[in-house]
């Protein structure tokens, strides 16, 4: 049994994992933000949605599980997940997660500080904010990002160039073979490496994320 693979990722947004679900909402969601709508709520983010990006923001950002995600989080994944595909600084893959992690750093961080700084030549020439290390993300702050994000996103090429790389670039470094399918002990492997799942809980984890993923 196989799962994600390289082809179909070109051709749907469907089969990228995780990334290209929370663009998708389910019937049901539908039909509860059309009853916000009517009441004048908002409704960017069902669910279902809050609920995937939730796990996502602690089990494979906030490794340190102080419920906060900052600049070192993002840097740390990064070079997990470089360390785990043997990439080399140099390599073509890491320099494209490296404009992930920009895209992240840009998205989820800069807006937390409000007073960017200016270069002293050009007082209207915007500069990288300083401190940014000193910056936390809260899960109400990570799920509000996402919702401007996702907001009026109706499929997977919508979304910014850099998240549209994102499950690209894991799926590449998950699948270490380059048979341009995920095996299951491909994704056992990324899930003990990179997320750092302990392996009294890897097995049952495994097999019902991995039936999961290849359920037609």
């Amino acid at each position: 049994v196989h799962v994600w693979g390289v082809d179909s990722m070109e051709e749907s947004d469907s089969s990228l994992p995780g990334i290209a679900t929370w663009v998708k909402r389910c019937p049901s969601d539908d039909e509860q933000c059309d009853e916000d709508k009517e009441k004048g709520k908002s409704c960017a983010l069902t669910e279902t949605q809050k609920e995937k990006l939730a796990y996502f923001f602690s089990h494979v950002f906030d490794m340190d599980r102080d419920d906060v995600i900052s600049l070192q989080d993002f840097e740390g994944f990064t070079e997990r997940l470089r360390h785990f595909a043997e990439w080399s600084t140099n390599s073509g893959e890491y320099l494209i997660l490296q404009q992930v992690q920009q895209g992240l750093i840009e998205t989820f961080i800069y807006p937390l500080k409000q007073d960017v700084d200016f270069s002293e030549g050009n007082e209207n020439e915007e500069r990288t904010p300083k401190d940014l290390d000193r910056l936390f993300l809260s899960i109400d702050d990570w799920l509000n990002f996402w919702g401007k994000i996702l907001d009026e996103k109706k499929n997977f090429f919508a979304l910014p160039l850099w998240l549209q790389y994102f499950p690209k670039v894991v799926f590449t470094a998950i699948n270490k073979s380059g048979s341009g399918w995920i095996s299951k002990e491909e994704l056992g492997a990324f899930y003990s490496s990179v997320m750092s799942y302990p392996p009294q809980k890897l097995n049952d984890l495994l097999n019902e994320a991995y039936s999961a993923m290849t359920a037609s």
